[in-house]
């Protein structure tokens, strides 16, 4: 085997775990359960995450195209386009819990008219 910087023997573990970071850290923004720096740790490990993600699809092209050549995977693939049309459709936004347009930024509230304001 080649001596590289990048080996799937580095990068299919560090997706992996970087992977269970975000998708732990995820589900406890989802459930409001707040820890100090858990946003900031979900933002890097995201940024890792995708890196590495990347990396994988790149290292691992053949194995992959392989595997989604089977029927199971475009069923897959399938599924899982349906479960994202329908929670973006009916999935409750954030703006209707208090405090929901947090995440926005500082200046969200300048491009939008105010909903107190008379019009």
């Amino acid at each position: 085997m080649p001596n590289r910087m990048i080996e799937r023997s580095w990068v299919s573990p560090i997706t992996a775990f970087s992977f269970l970071v975000v998708a732990a850290t995820g589900l406890l923004m989802l459930l409001h359960l707040r820890f100090p720096a858990i946003k900031g740790l979900h933002q890097w490990i995201g940024v890792v995450f995708a890196v590495t993600a990347l990396l994988h699809v790149v290292l691992n092209w053949r194995p992959l195209i392989g595997c989604l050549s089977r029927r199971s995977a475009v069923v897959a693939l399938g599924v899982t386009l349906g479960l994202c049309v329908l929670t973006a459709l009916f999935a409750p936004a954030d703006r209707d819990r208090p405090g929901g347009d947090r995440h926005r930024g500082r200046y969200a509230d300048a491009a939008e008219p105010s909903r107190t304001s008379p019009r």
